[in-house]
């Protein structure tokens, strides 16, 4: 039996009376979880309905095959589709708030990051915080000055920059109403307010949040949703709140999993703002239920295509590792090399440089120099300058579809 959330029941139901029974029976129900705040002056409650329950543990089983299918992959590859999920989430959860980044100048700002290189460049802040997915750092998440800290980290002085008079105002948020607009400019919500409000409902969310009693899964879902509904910022909401899911998601599934929301997300699109629509709506009565439900199904979706993903790159890579042990080179280290340049073809966004290939390889740079030549004379491997930068990666693959 699919799960049938209650603002469905109520635009389906003619009868108030069915309705009311239903809505108290879920309300009202053990597997109901009651969180101290108003949805649109309704008591805010989750129902753990047992098709809740059968999506959350599918989601356990998928991740345990994102684990198997990425730790079968060879380091090199895992550490350049790492970061080319990263730049694929950052820009993407730029993109689904109408902020355009290229994914060139957010490769540049890794490799900044990679060099210890300080400055002001626009996206740091945002590159420099998901960058601490992939160092496993911890990031606090339990009260208001730790939402304000990512805050600060993340997106301050990107807003600053565009425009001043959206940088929070108040003593830890904003203190004036916002409004959430279509692109229409229809208001579909509008924040809490005023900052004790914001304030009180924001400890009250982190509360639920951090009760290690609730299921991780659901608090994550539950906590994404209350902070899209609480609106704690002028702007800059929907990508602190997706980096902060993202967070917390890969602290309790495998890493990947962790990086690929926003990319989830904007190819969902409609599902996911339908999903705080309806979940907003007075007639959904504060029963959060209906925006885990398609959180979950985000989540779900994610880890199917990750599998694929991981699973299509690693035939692909036996396929022509098959290839390169039949080929015949005078430099002997030159099959090793070529080897890595097919996991920087199938995995990275550019390619690898040659200090990267000489620091994976072990070989000195004159040698890595040597194979390099050798390969791009045979048709093997394919040079690109990104800035001041050169990346190598195998032509393998492009020359199999020529």
């Amino acid at each position: 039996m699919s799960f049938l959330n209650t603002f469905k029941k109520y635009v389906s139901t003619n009868s108030r009376s069915e309705f009311n029974d239903f809505y108290a029976s879920r309300f009202n129900s053990e597997a109901s979880i009651h969180i101290d705040l108003k949805i649109n002056k309704h008591d805010a409650f989750i129902f753990v309905h047992p098709e809740i329950s059968k999506k959350i543990s599918l989601i356990y089983s998928l991740d345990k095959e994102v684990f198997k299918a990425f730790d079968s992959l060879p380091i090199v590859a895992q550490n350049q589709y790492l970061k080319k999920s990263l730049i694929d989430e950052v820009t993407k959860s730029n993109e689904i708030e109408g902020v355009i980044s290229t994914r060139k100048e957010i490769s540049d700002i890794i490799g900044d990051l990679s060099k210890n290189v300080k400055k002001h460049v626009r996206f740091l802040g945002i590159v420099n915080k998901y960058r601490m997915l992939i160092e496993d750092k911890e990031i606090s998440i339990k009260s208001c000055n730790d939402i304000r800290a990512i805050y600060d980290d993340m997106l301050l002085d990107e807003i600053k920059e565009d425009d001043p008079n959206n940088i929070p105002d108040g003593v830890i948020f904003r203190k004036d109403i916002v409004h959430v607009l279509k692109s229409n400019d229809i208001e579909i919500h509008r924040g809490i307010t005023p900052e004790s409000e914001i304030i009180k409902y924001m400890d009250i969310s982190l509360m639920f949040l951090n009760d290690t009693s609730i299921e991780p899964l659901i608090r994550i879902a539950a906590f994404h949703y209350l902070f899209g509904y609480i609106h704690p910022f002028y702007d800059g909401n929907g990508r602190i709140n997706r980096f902060i899911s993202s967070y917390l998601i890969s602290k309790i599934l495998t890493d990947i999993s962790g990086y690929r929301l926003s990319m989830t997300v904007k190819d969902n699109l409609k599902s996911y703002y339908d999903a705080f629509k309806y979940t907003n709506d007075p007639r959904n009565m504060g029963d959060i239920t209906t925006f885990i439900d398609a959180f979950l199904d985000i989540i779900i979706k994610s880890e199917e295509q990750t599998i694929k993903y991981a699973e299509e790159k690693k035939s692909e890579f036996n396929y022509f590792m098959h290839q390169i042990e039949n080929l015949k080179f005078s430099q002997k280290q030159s099959k090793e090399v070529l080897s890595l340049l097919l996991q920087a073809e199938l995995f990275s966004e550019f390619g690898l440089s040659m200090k990267d290939i000489a620091k994976i390889s072990g070989f000195s740079k004159v040698t890595c120099l040597k194979c390099i030549e050798e390969l791009i004379a045979n048709n093997y491997v394919i040079e690109t300058k990104v800035g001041r930068t050169k990346y190598y990666c195998s032509s393998m693959r492009s020359n199999e579809k020529h």
